[in-house]
């Protein structure tokens, strides 16, 4: 008798956590669009006053927004690491931190303008991914999020690295010209970073997903995609490093192939 009595209690507790967790995932689907649409209309209205000017003037606006943009995504973060450790406070901290985050990804977008040409569908679709990964965090394993941002990643560095290579028609449909000088960097700085987050990923597996008290990735998670991840990213890397951009062109494809069936793999293990 009693645990019939119980029973109903139990289930609206569950429905009022259910629907409590609706209503969050509602009001961060609210906020998300909001802030995409406000640093796409940020990125577009920077990207106009650039084209406007040229010379000197060019170059102040760019490092007045590139200041500013610092500026405020090292003080947010500041400011949430000190409501986290000295005031202790969970919704300041979240907040802070989520504004620090959009003034970063605010900075990226103004050197995204500043050192690219073409570069309005390119940003709208990089700043309609974060918004989407930003979403999907909050429903799939984290494990899926860390694959889907190291692949989005590398996918981003090989249309980089396409662009560089194009420019200058190396590759093996122009197999007389030399490599580019100016391609040797981005390589070194792709290679640094898949290797720094192979060992990452290296070090968690050992350490069972934790980093200090920080829980990055649950106890049982599966690294073997998140390490085939890195292995692809450094298979298409030496492949552009030996035939160009085409080699670059088709390594981007592969990573979003490979995000849309890791996709297709976790949405299965959702039902």
């Amino acid at each position: 008798m009693a645990s019939a009595r119980k029973h109903p209690s139990d289930r609206a507790l569950q429905m009022d956590r259910k629907r409590k967790e609706d209503e969050r995932f509602t009001y961060r689907v609210l906020i998300t669009f909001a802030v995409t649409a406000a640093l796409f209309f940020f990125a577009l209205n920077l990207s106009r006053q650039a084209e406007t000017l040229s010379g000197q003037s060019y170059l102040d606006l760019m490092n007045a927004v590139t200041l500013w943009t610092l500026a405020a995504a090292g003080t947010l973060a500041a400011a949430a690491l000190v409501s986290r450790f000295c005031l202790r406070r969970r919704a300041l901290t979240v907040c802070l931190a989520y504004a620090a985050v959009v003034a970063g990804v605010a900075l990226a977008a103004a050197q995204f303008i500043r050192y690219l040409s073409d570069h309005q569908l390119p940003l709208a679709v990089i700043l309609a991914g974060l918004a989407l990964l930003y979403l999907l965090y909050y429903i799939y394993p984290r494990a899926f999020m860390l694959l889907a941002v190291i692949s989005s990643g590398g996918a981003l560095g090989f249309w980089l690295m396409r662009r560089v290579l194009y420019s200058g028609s190396y590759g093996w449909v122009h197999p007389h010209r030399v490599w580019p000088g100016r391609a040797t960097l981005p390589v070194i700085a792709f290679a640094l970073a898949i290797l720094l987050t192979s060992a990452a990923l290296l070090l968690l597996r050992a350490r069972k997903g934790r980093a200090g008290r920080l829980t990055v990735l649950p106890p049982d998670t599966q690294y073997r995609g998140l390490l085939a991840t890195c292995g692809l990213l450094a298979a298409g890397l030496l492949a552009t490093a030996a035939f160009g951009w085409m080699a670059a062109w088709v390594a981007m494809i592969a990573c979003f192939a490979y995000l849309f069936i890791a996709a297709i793999y976790y949405t299965s293990k959702l039902m």
